[in-house]
């Protein structure tokens, strides 16, 4: 449906005349000529519209079901390939890499470091070789964080996919950013939900190189983060997680308590797969508090940017 169209369908819809929609924002006619699709709808009278409507911006993008772009297109299937475990040959990352070098769209530079991230994570390889080789792209996502003042949900997914690339005091300072803009973040959902996806993915990626004072702030974080959440999956993750930062200051059994507590959950609403993986995720970490190993990452949590 085109935007003219679906805007006037809403306002049909909630009884509203063209002369009352359009009054103190633009003339009657200029909006009949919107929803007829004679003129496109600048951005700003498009919102004031919709606040009379009471309709939220984003709500409209959904209803008006807006198509992928070639690269966000790109990007879904390359998700979709790694967690179907459809192998991602070396050639197909490469393309994407030449993608950025062609066009200097920081998007395909975190496609890429993402993607070949976390392929390297799953096979159990070094990743080492590959960020000694790779420094200037590391550079690039770096500045690019660094430099954009308002943080939108891509950023926030360079931050999830890329974690292994960024050094402890860069990761550092972005959660102190976030926790700084939650106030204004935490008001749009998609992004609540991927700032809960950083926390995880923090904590995951510090246990599993067995910095466990690291891991521990970010459950503090995340505890807080969660406190007012209506959401029982963010509350059941938050106990697994204080369940093994107890476990590894010493507090066993009541550590293994709330893992085994948060894990009987997933059972319980049948969800197997995560159980398990929560289950093969902990018993690496448990390893890690005498000796660090090569641990396998807990949710393998990845955004499609």
């Amino acid at each position: 449906m085109k935007t003219g169209a679906l805007l006037k369908k809403l306002r049909v819809e909630r009884n509203i005349s063209q002369t009352t929609l359009s009054y103190g924002i633009s003339s009657r006619t200029t909006l009949a000529s919107y929803e007829t699709q004679t003129n496109d709808i600048p951005l700003g009278n498009l919102i004031l519209y919709l606040d009379k409507l009471n309709v939220r911006l984003d709500e409209f993008q959904y209803f008006l079901g807006l198509e992928l772009t070639e690269k966000h297109k790109l990007s879904a299937q390359l998700f979709e390939d790694f967690y179907s475990k459809i192998t991602i040959h070396d050639k197909r990352l490469s393309e994407i890499l030449q993608l950025y070098k062609s066009t200097n769209d920081i998007y395909y530079l975190a496609l890429y470091m993402g993607i070949k991230g976390a392929v390297i994570k799953t096979s159990g390889e070094s990743i080492t070789d590959f960020l000694s080789t790779h420094q200037q792209y590391v550079r690039a996502l770096k500045g690019h964080i660094g430099k954009v003042e308002n943080w939108s949900a891509f950023e926030l997914s360079i931050l999830i996919n890329c974690l292994y690339i960024f050094d402890d005091d860069f990761i550092l300072g972005a959660s102190k950013r976030l926790i700084r803009d939650l106030n204004s973040y935490s008001r749009i959902r998609l992004f609540e939900k991927t700032l809960f996806t950083f926390f995880i993915n923090a904590i995951s990626h510090y246990l599993s190189l067995g910095k466990h004072k690291l891991a521990q702030n970010f459950v503090e974080q995340l505890g807080r983060h969660v406190k007012l959440s209506t959401q029982l999956y963010e509350k059941t993750i938050l106990l697994y997680f204080q369940g093994i930062i107890k476990y590894n200051s010493g507090k066993r059994i009541d550590g293994e308590s709330d893992v085994k507590q948060s894990i009987q959950i997933f059972k319980m609403v049948a969800d197997d797969k995560k159980a398990e993986q929560m289950e093969r995720f902990f018993k690496d970490v448990r390893i890690t508090n005498e000796s660090i190993t090569n641990t396998r990452s807990f949710l393998s949590n990845v955004v499609s940017v």
